[in-house]
C-alpha cells in the first residue's frame, strides 16, 4: 500500500497519495474562451446584476481505482471573513472603472436595486453574504464547502459554469443558477433597465485537486487509488466568469451549457498564483487505526483493496492569502473585461 507523503519544494506544498500533477497555466496566459460570445455584439451600457468572489474552505478527494479508496479532507485555516470580504469589495470596485475606461455606460447600482422585477428576483434565489455552499456529491467523510462573497450592500448568489465545469452545490442551487425560466425575467429586467445585465463570478481555490476513477484497467489490475492537492492560490476554470442577459433573454436550442444565459466570456484554465500556504496533517489515531484494521483484514483475505483517509489543515494569514489572490483575481477580471469590450 502506498502512504500518503507531504513534499515541500522552495515555495510549493504538494500534499498527495500516490498521483503526479499536472501544470498550471500562469498569470501571464491567462485563456478566456466564449459561449455565444457574439451575442454581445453591439452592446453599450450595461448593469451588473450579480458579483462575487466564492472561495473554498473545504476539500474532499477521493480516488478509487478497483476496490481501493483514498480519501483526503483539507480544512482552509487562519483566513478571516474579513479578508475575503474587502477583497470582493475591492475587485467590485476596480470592475466598475475597468468597464467605464472600456467605453461602457455603467447603471448605477441603486437603479438596479430599485427594479421590482429584480428585487422579486433577489428575494428568491439570492442570500445574505456570505453564502455558505456545500457540494453534495455522495463523497466519503465530508464535501467541498466554501463561502460566496457579495460586495458590500449587495446579496449573494451561487453561480456556475453549467454543463462545461464540474458538478458544484446542490440540485437546487445548479438549477436556480442555469434556468431558463429565470433568466427570463432577468431579461425584462434588462429591458426596463434598458441595458445588458452582467454576473460575474469568481472561484478561489486554496490548490488544484486530482482523484483517480474507477475504469475497467484500474479494476482489472487492482490499481492503487490516488488522490492529490498542490496548494496554491488558483482560480477554477468554467466558473470564473462573466455571464450576461440580454433583452432576448437565455438561448433554448443548439450548443447550451450555461441555459440561464445569454453569453458567456469564462476562464477555461486554472489561474494559478502565489504559493500562501502551510500543510500540517490532522488525520486522528481513530482514523489511522481504522484504516490500519481494515487493511490487515484484507491482507488476511489475500487481497490488495484498501482504504487510506488523510486530514490536512492548510494555514494561511490574511496578508499572505490576500497578497497571493489579488493578482490573479485582477488579471482574470481585465481579461473578462477586455472579452467583453472586443466582443461588443
Amino acid at each position: 500500500m502506498e502512504i500518503a507523503h507531504l513534499l515541500r519544494s522552495g515555495s510549493k506544498a504538494l500534499v498527495t497519495i500516490g498521483l503526479v500533477l499536472l501544470p498550471f497555466v500562469s498569470t501571464a496566459q491567462v485563456s478566456i474562451d466564449n459561449e455565444a460570445g457574439s451575442s454581445f455584439n453591439g452592446t453599450k451600457r450595461v448593469a451588473i446584476a450579480q458579483f462575487g468572489i466564492e472561495y473554498y474552505t473545504q476539500l474532499t478527494l477521493v480516488g478509487r481505482s478497483g476496490g481501493n479508496t483514498a480519501v483526503q479532507v483539507s480544512n482552509l485555516s487562519g483566513v478571516s471573513d474579513q479578508a475575503m470580504q474587502a477583497m470582493v469589495d475591492q475587485l467590485y470596485a476596480q470592475t466598475i472603472e475597468k468597464l467605464k475606461s472600456a467605453g461602457f455606460e455603467v447603471v448605477d447600482q441603486a437603479l438596479v436595486k430599485a427594479d421590482p422585477g429584480y428585487q422579486e428576483l433577489v428575494a428568491s434565489y439570492a442570500k445574505p453574504s456570505p453564502m455558505v455552499i456545500n457540494d453534495s456529491q455522495g463523497v466519503l467523510n465530508g464535501n467541498h464547502q466554501s463561502k460566496v462573497f457579495a460586495p458590500t450592500g449587495m446579496m449573494a448568489f451561487f453561480a456556475t459554469g453549467g454543463s462545461s465545469g464540474p458538478l458544484r452545490g446542490n440540485m437546487s442551487d445548479r438549477i436556480n443558477s442555469q434556468n431558463y425560466g429565470i433568466a427570463s425575467r432577468e431579461a425584462e429586467v434588462a429591458k426596463r433597465l434598458n441595458a445588458t445585465l452582467l454576473k460575474f463570478s469568481f472561484l478561489a481555490n486554496y490548490g488544484m485537486m486530482q482523484a483517480s476513477k474507477n475504469g475497467f484497467l484500474a479494476t482489472y489490475a487492482n490499481a492503487a487509488a490516488k488522490v492529490a492537492l498542490e496548494t496554491a492560490a488558483v482560480l477554477q476554470p468554467y466558473d470564473t466568469q462573466v455571464q450576461w442577459v440580454d433583452a432576448s433573454g437565455a438561448r433554448a436550442f443548439g450548443n447550451v451549457r450555461r441555459s440561464g444565459a445569454t453569453g458567456a466570456f469564462y476562464l477555461d484554465k486554472p489561474l494559478k498564483g502565489a504559493e500562501a500556504f502551510t500543510v500540517v496533517e490532522t488525520t486522528s489515531a481513530e482514523s489511522k487505526g481504522s484504516d490500519n484494521m481494515v487493511n490487515a483484514v484484507f491482507d488476511l483475505l489475500g487481497s490488495k483493496n484498501a482504504k487510506k483517509n488523510q486530514a490536512i489543515q492548510v494555514n494561511s494569514t490574511d496578508e499572505a492569502y490576500t497578497a497571493a489572490f489579488t493578482p490573479i483575481l485582477g488579471a482574470a477580471d481585465d481579461a473578462l473585461i477586455s472579452a467583453l469590450k472586443n466582443g461588443r
